[in-house]
């Protein structure tokens, strides 16, 4: 991850200088605690779903909710390409495959 922005109860904004950059991250995140739970048992592991979408944010000084940073439409599409997400995958946003 290039720069961490916000993390907002349960999900991290962050920010990449390319798209390339961005897909690896959620793919090595995965990878990463794929091996960790290869022996446990379903209701033992720990697994996330992803969102990624390509889109503009604003960093500012007082932000959204106190966060520093004004989330609009773009992370909101992230917050439900997530929840099309399996458990341990990752889901893309057209913007972001073309």
């Amino acid at each position: 991850m290039e720069r961490k922005l916000t993390a907002m109860l349960y999900a991290d904004v962050a920010e990449f200088a390319s798209v390339v950059t961005a897909l690896k991250c959620p793919v090595a995140a995965q990878w990463n605690l794929a091996e960790p739970n290869r022996d446990l048992p379903e209701n033992k592991k720990l697994q996330f779903r992803i969102g990624v979408n390509l889109c503009d944010i604003i960093v500012d000084r007082n932000g959204v909710y106190g966060y520093g940073v004004n989330v609009g439409n773009g992370v909101n599409v992230a917050v439900r390409l997530e929840s099309l997400a399996e458990p341990g995958g990752i889901c893309f946003s057209g913007r972001v495959l073309r």
